[in-house]
């Protein structure tokens, strides 16, 4: 569709700066994770009480499935600054351990992106107008 999109970094960080984020929801006295549709992954609540839900699906490395029910790589519209590599930007959700994380994946001398040879999933949006 004409109307949708990938994400650009700046709507990433719309999601960091102005929603609730979490991956795990308080039920009967304890916590447990999100589940959706037997997918587990994570939630980001907006001021208007609008909900996205990222489902955990890993990402692909050449024929193997990756961190399927733990992580969820997210690509977006960025490329990496960097001109020497065909890197771009993701965001990844997921738990690692017992920790919640949310990261956008940005240029740094230690880590540049990730190769887009990596198969990661497309959550497309509305584009703006």
């Amino acid at each position: 569709g004409e109307n949708w999109g990938m994400p650009t970094i700046e709507q990433i960080e719309e999601l960091e700066d102005y929603c609730l984020y979490s991956n795990k929801i308080h039920v009967n006295g304890g916590d447990d994770y999100i589940v959706l549709d037997n997918h587990r992954g994570s939630i980001f609540v907006g001021s208007n009480s609008n909900v996205l839900f990222l489902p955990y699906s890993g990402h692909m490395y050449e024929d193997k499935g990756i961190y399927g029910s733990n992580d969820g790589k997210y690509w977006t519209a960025n490329h990496t600054k960097k001109t020497t590599t065909n890197n771009a930007m993701v965001i990844s959700v997921g738990v690692l351990g017992t920790e919640v994380y949310f990261s956008k994946t940005h240029v740094s001398a230690s880590y540049d992106g990730f190769s887009r040879f990596y198969g990661c999933c497309i959550r497309p949006v509305v584009k703006k107008k």
